[in-house]
């Protein structure tokens, strides 16, 4: 049997329309629907001269100009039998039937396009084939027409109805899924979600047996060990809003095939219509009008971009898109490619510069911790966030060399506490120093150069960091003249430390003091002596 290519769909029910008396009919009318842009090729694979009045059935059938056999010559009864046995079988085995004697390299009997919106068909069997790709993912879609009446107008319904999926990403702050979310390096937590859905019912009907795998890709981030879920639920909504739980799926079925580590997940059903559930009483199978939920926690890598356009992670779905069956009875396993969709994760940087808060000059041998708002303290290595613990002493010190900065890369928007745990010689400590960072992330326009479908389409758009303690100063940083850098995610501070004052000390002014007033009543004594013995003489 000659196979079709890439075939998506079966479209539209058989169209069947019963005669009214045995004689043969003008030509039918055949157009798509309104605003419907496709290109369909149709295929003259059967003619007849007539149709039953009481049956419905085309008699005086012929090969047609798009058949196997020789055009106008008789069809053999055991052609007409191997289709009257599948007429009221799925339109899969109907065109299994029909596409036997479906001569793929003729010319097309006639094409339907916004220039050419109708056909005349004469009574007979019809391929129909939608030769439009599209974009999204999809492939060539069949249709099956009898014409039997010509007076009945006929209309090609474009049932070209694939799976989609869609990446999320939580955002830790108020627990929901969206596009983008901002999270700290070294947190363990960063939860994607992928919504993977089904064709409707009628087309998820016709196959015997559906693949479906998953495939995402995750750039500077690492998957978390054991985190993955996959579960059913019907009369989903949105990102947020699930709908009812209808199982977690198996994963461990040999049904299944499962992959997840570093960078990349991969996770593939050779059957989603067997698939099994850790509930054992679930019958087995993914209902239609379902959507697959996919869950799983990820980290950041050190290489993670600071700000920018974000860390783009990806996934796409791979599915069946041929409902026939193959010579033998079996389902054609070819498979189709949604497109990818994308979620961002956002990460920024501060960039402190502790200074002398007299002179502005930066100041070397300051040590600072930094603490979060759930009171752990950063663990950093080469000024990158790579944990968070709950004790100070195991927390990173960061010290300043000559130039005085205190970087911190990897941190998510909120408030953060800087606490001085090492002071520089010659001067005074000072008290913790809260500060927040706060973002705003916007999509790109299409129209802008900055757009890249896929890996650039979100961006920070403000980045801010905020403070009251008067020891730090946010407006602006020595020689940097923003707060902020969106470009970068990076925000600015200066730290400021006073010196210490000069306060008496032994040999100091004060003992010096006491020697002058000593040695003024020491003169003032020897005078009144010396007045008291001339006195004395006299």
């Amino acid at each position: 049997m000659k196979r079709m290519k890439k075939v998506i769909s079966i479209a539209s029910a058989l169209i069947m329309m019963l005669a009214m008396t045995a004689t043969a009919f003008a030509d039918a009318t055949l157009s798509k629907e309104a605003g419907d842009n496709h290109t369909y090729d149709v295929y003259q694979i059967f003619k007849a001269d007539s149709v039953d009045a009481t049956t419905g059935e085309l008699a005086g059938v012929k090969y047609g100009a798009n058949s196997t056999g020789t055009e106008d010559s008789a069809v053999p009864t055991t052609v007409l039998e191997a289709l009257a046995a599948v007429n009221s079988s799925s339109d899969a085995e109907k065109i299994a039937v029909i596409d036997d004697y479906w001569n793929q390299s003729s010319a097309a009997f006639a094409t339907i396009n916004d220039t050419t919106p109708t056909a005349s068909l004469p009574t007979g069997y019809y391929l129909i084939k939608d030769t439009t790709t599209s974009s999204e993912g999809d492939s060539v879609n069949f249709h099956v027409a009898i014409v039997s009446d010509g007076s009945t107008a006929l209309t090609i319904t474009n049932k070209r109805d694939v799976p989609e999926v869609s990446k999320y990403i939580k955002e830790d702050s108020t627990s929901t899924y969206g596009k983008t979310a901002d999270y700290s390096q070294g947190e363990e937590n960063i939860a994607f979600r992928i919504v993977g859905t089904l064709p409707d019912a009628t087309n998820y009907a016709r196959y015997q047996s559906y693949q479906y795998a998953f495939t995402d890709n995750m750039t500077n981030m690492t998957y978390v060990a054991d985190s993955l879920t996959a579960k059913v639920y019907t009369g989903y909504t949105d990102e947020n809003n699930l709908g009812t739980e209808y199982g977690t799926l198996d994963l461990t079925d040999s049904n299944v095939t499962l992959s997840a580590s570093g960078s990349n997940i991969s996770l593939a059903f050779a059957d989603l219509k067997v698939a099994t559930y850790t509930d054992a009483t679930i019958t087995a199978g993914v209902p239609a009008d379902a959507v697959v939920v996919v869950e799983y926690n990820a980290k950041f890598t050190d290489s993670a971009v600071i700000g920018g356009y974000g860390n783009a992670n990806s996934v796409k779905l791979t599915y069946s898109n041929d409902p026939n069956l193959d010579a033998s009875g079996n389902p054609i396993t070819t498979t189709e490619d949604t497109p990818e969709d994308y979620a961002y994760a956002f990460t920024y940087e501060f960039d402190g510069l502790k200074i002398d808060s007299t002179t502005n000059s930066p100041l070397s041998g300051a040590g600072f911790k930094i603490k979060d708002a759930d009171g752990n303290y950063a663990i950093i290595s080469a000024g990158v966030v790579t944990g968070w613990t709950e004790t100070q002493a195991d927390g990173t010190e960061i010290l300043t060399g000559a130039t005085g900065e205190v970087i911190v890369k990897g941190l998510d928007e909120g408030t953060y506490t800087l606490t001085e745990t090492t002071v520089p010689d010659g001067y005074s400590a000072i008290a913790d120093i809260d500060f927040t960072v706060a973002a705003t992330i916007s999509a790109i326009d299409v129209s802008s150069a900055d757009y890249v479908s896929g890996s650039q389409e979100y961006e920070v758009e403000t980045l801010s960091i905020t403070s009251s303690s008067t020891n730090m100063t946010v407006d602006s940083q020595q020689g940097v003249t923003t707060a902020a850098d969106t470009d970068n995610g990076v925000v600015f501070a200066d730290i400021l430390n006073a010196p210490k004052s000069s306060l008496p000390s032994t040999g100091g002014i004060g003992t010096k003091l006491f020697y002058i007033f000593g040695s003024a009543l020491m003169i003032l004594a020897a005078i009144a002596f010396v007045v008291k013995m001339r006195f004395s003489r006299k």
